[in-house]
């Protein structure tokens, strides 16, 4: 076995790939329909008559027949070793033995529940992004799900009756079973809006829409406050409104993973990752290149990278679903492939760290979201979380024993440990290499931003962008929306006192490297 010192080495390949072999001899390569009826059951989607006939075929199919995984096993793998980060983690934890023979085959059944919700929540995710019908359709089901933990009152059923459900306020205060904590009731709300206009963009296919389009869908989910936020939507206009709301939410993770009970097993360093991707992504956001802007695009179906569809239209990964190939739109937010990737392990791991680690995870190990082509992994990433993050939020899955785990990984904790420090490593190598003129590192942006009061300090942020999310940013290095004209300044050369601040620490930082 290798010593400890050599963690830092660079990811080794065979090794992650030994290990991920290790995990193939305990589970099977096909679906259990006893046990996706069962989860189905469970999710109480059984209920849903669904308007897309080709995938109510799948669902059908999918709960009688044992279903083929190989090609979508194949694909996951690949997209797990071809993430840098996830690589070097697999590979580090079968070198130095940090997981057991003996705890994989303890570990089995709970593989092999994964395995099969990947693959039914695969199936939903990727109908959800190319059918006009679906994703509507699972909004709907979960606002009347949330409406069934109304407390019986009066007053409530007054208030609920006058905002229910598509009320932020309503769906935070009464849309949640008790158990819920305030970070889950924050988390649910805070997706609404992305996932409203996910919806009524796939409702329309590829038709121009209107502002009688707009208040029609709006009415129909009696949707209220900033879930009633939708625009009819311009083929190709470019804004930046998209990217600041997920620095925002990047914040909150990184604020939790440094607060909490994460922060002793590897949170700061994934805080600090998370740093890395707001700079980023607020450093490079320019309309001008288009990088880390979003705009409206209309394209024939949204896949995983590498992937086309079948000459029948079905979905190579699983070939019983037949896709949609009808041009339709899609929220594309331009953006680095590795930023994808240091994203989905960054987050994967404030997940399992902080929330829950059988259901949760899975919202980005999907195939389509894993390996979603990288302007299109925002949409994707909304899509499955406003999937998973209900079904679990909805059910508490937490407390269904269908879903919690009979086993611990007996190092768990220099796991966490170990996956934190590779976060942080890939953020400040990432930084450097596509910010080179930023001279400070995620872990000094990090100290900055936060301090000695992080909670405080997170506050002012999320106050700082409700008052005005067009010019919000988090770092030194955002500048407030480049998307904008300048009336009357053109071009304006003035800098901001933070900005100013940040152009003088640069220079500092330069005179102590000559030094």
């Amino acid at each position: 076995m290798l010593k400890r010192t050599h963690l830092d080495s660079s990811y080794n390949l065979q090794a992650a790939e030994a290990f991920l072999s290790r995990v193939e001899k305990v589970i099977s390569q096909r679906t259990d329909p006893k046990l996706i009826s069962q989860i189905l059951i469970e999710f109480k989607l059984e209920s849903i008559n669904f308007s897309d006939k080709d995938f109510a075929v799948f669902i059908q199919k999918i709960k009688t027949e044992p279903m083929d995984a190989t090609e979508f096993l194949k694909k996951l793998k690949s997209s797990i070793l071809e993430n840098k980060p996830l690589c070097k983690l697999l590979g580090n934890i079968h070198i130095l033995q940090l997981i057991s023979d003996e705890e994989l085959e303890s570990a089995a059944g709970t593989f092999q529940l994964q395995i099969n919700l990947l693959f039914l929540l695969e199936a939903f995710n990727i109908t959800m992004a190319n059918s006009t019908t679906l994703a509507k359709e699972i909004y709907q089901f979960m606002s009347n799900q949330r409406a069934s933990f109304q407390p019986n009152n009066q007053l409530v059923n007054f208030i609920w009756g006058s905002f229910q459900p598509g009320n932020p306020v309503a769906n935070f205060l009464f849309g949640a079973p008790k158990q819920a904590t305030l970070f889950e009731r924050l988390k649910m709300i805070s997706v609404d809006p992305a996932m409203t206009n996910v919806a009524f963009h796939k409702s329309t296919a590829d038709k121009e829409e209107t502002k009688e389009d707009v208040e029609t869908f709006i009415s129909e989910f009696q949707l209220r406050g900033i879930n009633a936020s939708i625009s009819p939507g311009v083929i190709g206009k470019p804004s930046d409104t998209s990217a600041r709301g997920l620095c925002l939410n990047i914040l909150e993770a990184a604020w939790e993973d440094a607060t909490h009970e994460a922060s002793k097993k590897g949170g700061i360093d994934n805080a600090i990752a998370g740093f890395g991707l707001i700079t980023i992504m607020e450093h490079l956001q320019d309309v001008s290149t288009q990088q880390y802007i979003n705009r409206l695009k209309l394209v024939p179906a949204i896949l995983p990278e590498g992937i086309q569809l079948n000459e029948d239209h079905s979905y190579p990964l699983m070939p019983d679903l037949i896709v949609n190939n009808q041009l339709k739109k899609v929220d594309e937010l331009v953006m680095h492939k590795v930023w994808r990737d240091l994203y989905n392990t960054w987050n994967a791991y404030f997940v399992v760290a902080n929330l829950d680690a059988i259901l949760l995870p899975l919202k980005l190990l999907l195939p389509s979201v894993l390996k979603a082509e990288s302007n299109y992994f925002k949409e994707s990433r909304v899509i499955s979380l406003f999937l998973v993050g209900s079904l679990f939020f909805n059910n508490q899955t937490k407390h269904n024993p269908l879903f919690q785990s009979k086993f611990t990984f007996k190092q768990a904790d220099e796991i966490l440990s170990l996956w934190g420090k590779i976060n942080r490593e890939y953020a400040e190598q990432l930084l450097k290499e596509y910010c080179p003129d930023v001279k400070k590192t995620a872990a000094d942006l990090y100290k900055e931003t936060f301090g000695n009061h992080a909670t405080v300090n997170l506050i002012k942020h999320v106050v700082s962008f409700g008052r005005n999310p067009s010019d919000f940013h988090i770092t030194c290095y955002g500048t407030g929306s480049k998307t904008k004209n300048l009336t009357f300044f053109s071009p304006d050369e003035r800098k901001t006192k933070m900005e100013f601040a940040c152009s003088k620490s640069d220079k500092q930082v330069e005179k102590k490297s000559v030094i």
